[in-house]
């Protein structure tokens, strides 16, 4: 029997191991609490039908007007200007089968979003549109000189106003900032990554959907792609080991408010009104009463 012993302690090795592999830093819950009062808009308040696309001043704009928190993405160009856009690839967005960091400041000011009058926006002007009047939360995208992309928003933040947090799928993002400037709040992203159709090689995406950096990078919250947690086993032992701040993306829908509400996490939205479904809970509430 003694083989049966061995191999059950090696399995509470394991589980040891990687429960302290998700461990996350869990000293900034009261600072968490101020982004916790606010929904934010997934790529600003878009809304193509009424010619605003996603990461536009337009749907920058438009977000604060409303007083929603805004969720953005931060690529590098060629010449290392921070620039607003979410994909990798230039095609669905700009009609142009090229990569953002491939391009210089010059092009990209040229490409126009979806046919509308905007263009790709810079981080600085973004920044000096929001002026501080709602919180941002601010991904940096995967880039081959993840050190650069970091040290250039850094940069950019160091006299901005306003409350912001940083968040990356990238686990080099979330360290350099743990490690260079950690009195800003940092979030791990992930998701199912091969599900979602990214090249992502199966070691690497086994690490990152399961959170297993998180010792290294020290996250102060997680946020997660809600298609993705019936099957995100890590990330639910991380909020019941740690209880970390769970932050979800993307909340489309009322029913899926609902979830989110229910699990106390943040919500990044799009496409509907959460502060409607508020109202309408609110409202079955006291009816129940």
């Amino acid at each position: 029997m003694g083989w049966i012993a061995w191999m059950a302690a090696g399995v509470l090795c394991l589980l040891l191991l990687w429960a302290l592999a998700i461990r996350p830093c869990r000293r900034r819950e009261e600072e968490m609490q101020r982004f916790a009062a606010q929904y934010y808009a997934h790529r600003g308040l878009h809304n193509e039908a009424e010619g605003i696309p996603e990461n536009s001043m337009g749907a920058f704009a438009r977000a604060v007007a409303e007083g929603y928190g805004i969720e953005l993405d931060v690529h590098l160009s060629r010449d290392g200007e921070a620039v607003v856009f979410h994909d990798d690839n230039l095609r669905r967005m700009c009609g142009v089968d090229a990569c953002v960091t491939d391009l210089s400041w010059a092009e990209l000011s040229k490409l126009h979003l979806r046919g509308t009058e905007y263009t790709i926006p810079r981080f600085s002007d973004v920044l000096a549109l929001v002026g501080g009047k709602v919180p941002l939360i601010i991904e940096l995208k995967f880039e081959r000189h993840a050190k650069k992309l970091c040290e250039t928003v850094n940069g950019l933040l160091a006299a901005y106003p306003g409350a912001y947090c940083i968040e990356s799928f990238d686990p080099r993002c979330v360290w350099w900032f743990r490690r260079h400037q950690c009195a800003i709040l940092r979030g791990q992203l992930a998701e199912s990554f091969r599900v979602h159709g990214m090249k992502l090689n199966r070691a690497l995406d086994f690490l990152l959907k399961n959170l297993l950096l998180n010792f290294w990078a020290l996250p102060d919250f997680v946020a997660y792609n809600m298609e993705d947690i019936h099957r995100a086993c890590s990330f639910r032992l991380c909020c019941w080991l740690y209880h970390v701040q769970k932050v979800f993306w993307v909340v489309r829908s009322p029913e899926q408010w609902m979830v989110a509400k229910g699990e106390q996490a943040i919500m990044i939205f799009e496409h509907f009104d959460p502060r409607t479904a508020e109202a309408a809970w609110e409202k079955a509430q006291q009816a129940a009463k």
